[in-house]
């Protein structure tokens, strides 16, 4: 209920439930019964992973046993194989985040029989990624995809191998990308608990995500760019298909529905404090403005970008629209930002890369 967007109908649900697990007469299972009811209670305080680490504490103090609520194969968090999308919602406070995720998965993972493991290293990884610290991020996504295996994790196994086929794609190395790509079909190939079409799907939004960071949007899976999924209630999951949507459409040179689509999802994201998806949404926005040469409105979506990224040092986050968006430097609603732009300039790699067909051939 509550990941189909039926807020109200899970907060019904959750008293009803409330009010019969009160009622059970033995100690012992109310208890337990109480703590699987708080561990489900917590994803009424999402995404303020401070507020669900309450919840867990609580489950963890109740629970007699392991949980049955929550199965080590289940998805965890929506299917999203992007947990900074998941996770921040607060400028300026990403570290806490980290900090305060670590802490809550210290508790979850014990009372879940290791649901959720590495999903605090894959969030540090892409911080790391965002702030171009690639060295780092590599180290986390291998740690992240350690910890997942270990515990059958199969959303943060696909989330390990979309970090790591980023990274390749900034360093233009064809080599690394080919390794990512083999996790990733690995991890599905051993992913049997799934639905074959399940596992499908989750394929290909991380094949479509490096195809949007190759800026090969066409390649993306027909059934994204069909758009037919983005009718209703968004979550982080499928605000990151809008965003490939939104990208294909702007490369198809279909402006007009890509800036409905973008308006749409910004506002899904205003509903669910996606920060990091708000922010590729309005470099999208900005892309588009720029395809059009309207130079002001380029630099107002730009704006909007520098402020929610330059609050976490997110430089990284432009090093492929840099040669694009050089024209609208000399702005003069830009001057404030010369520093960050400087700082991304200077952190992007040499060899950041440009369309590539050599690099798409081995997803295709």
């Amino acid at each position: 209920l509550y990941g189909d967007g039926r807020r109200d109908d899970y907060e019904k649900l959750m008293g009803e439930l409330r009010t019969l697990v009160e009622g059970v007469e033995d100690g012992k299972q109310r208890n337990h019964l109480l703590g699987e009811w708080f561990l489900v209670r917590s994803y009424g305080d999402f995404p303020c992973i401070e507020r669900m680490a309450e919840k867990y504490e609580e489950a963890a103090r109740l629970l007699t046993g392991p949980s049955e609520a929550v199965l080590p194969n289940d998805p965890y968090l929506f299917d999203c194989p992007s947990l900074i999308h998941v996770f921040h919602n607060r400028l300026g406070e990403v570290n806490k985040v980290a900090d305060a995720l670590d802490r809550a998965l210290a508790t979850y993972t014990a009372i879940t029989r290791g649901h959720g493991s590495g999903a605090g290293e894959l969030f540090r990884g892409e911080l790391c990624y965002l702030r171009g610290q690639m060295e780092e991020a590599e180290e986390y996504a291998y740690k992240a995809m350690y910890e997942a295996e270990c515990k059958g994790q199969i959303s943060i196994r696909f989330g390990a191998a979309l970090l790591l086929g980023r990274v390749a794609i900034l360093r233009s190395n064809s080599q690394e990308l080919n390794r990512a790509i083999d996790y990733l079909n690995r991890a599905a190939a051993e992913a049997t608990e799934r639905s074959i079409g399940s596992i499908r799907r989750c394929v290909d939004v991380v094949q479509s995500i490096l195809m949007c960071h190759l800026g090969e949007q066409q390649i993306s899976a027909d059934w994204i760019k069909n758009g037919k999924w983005s009718v209703g209630m968004m979550d982080p999951a499928r605000l990151m298909l809008l965003y490939i949507y939104a990208s294909y459409l702007s490369a198809n040179k279909e402006y007009s529905r890509a800036l409905s689509v973008i308006s749409h999802g910004l506002r899904e994201c205003d509903r669910l404090h996606c920060l990091s998806i708000k922010l590729y949404l309005y470099l999208c926005q900005a892309n588009v403005y720029l395809m059009q040469d309207k130079l002001d409105l380029t630099a107002e979506s730009f704006i909007h970008c520098l402020e929610l990224s330059v609050p976490d040092d997110f430089v990284a986050v432009y090093h492929r629209y840099l040669d694009r968006l050089e024209r609208i430097f000399p702005h003069p609603k830009l001057q404030p930002y010369r520093g960050p732009l400087r700082e991304s300039k200077r952190t992007a790699p040499a060899c950041c890369p440009r369309r590539s067909r050599c690099f798409c051939s081995r997803i295709c």
